[in-house]
C-alpha cells in the first residue's frame, strides 16, 4: 500500500477505532499494515540497512522508518 492511500485512510480507520465496534478488525488490519510495512528490513537488510546494523539506516531503509524523509532523501 502506498504512502499516500495510508494518508488518506489513517483519519477515517481512528475515527472507525474509537467510535464504533469494528475497533477488533480495524486493529487486526492495523497491525497486518505494519508488519508488511516493517518486512523490507527483515527481508532485505542489504538493501535497508548499512553493513547490517540496525541503527545505520541507508535512504530506502530510512524511508521504511520515517516517511516524512521523503523531500530529503530526494534533495
Amino acid at each position: 500500500m502506498s504512502y499516500r492511500i495510508d494518508a488518506l485512510l489513517s483519519v477515517p480507520r481512528q475515527v472507525t477505532m474509537v467510535l464504533t465496534e469494528y475497533s477488533t478488525i480495524v486493529c487486526v488490519a492495523l497491525t497486518c499494515q505494519l508488519v508488511g510495512t516493517f518486512l523490507d528490513l527483515v527481508t532485505q537488510p542489504s538493501a535497508t540497512l548499512q553493513y547490517d546494523n540496525p541503527f545505520l539506516l541507508t535512504i530506502e531503509g530510512g524511508l521504511v522508518i520515517d516517511p516524512c524523509s521523503w523531500p530529503r532523501a530526494w534533495s
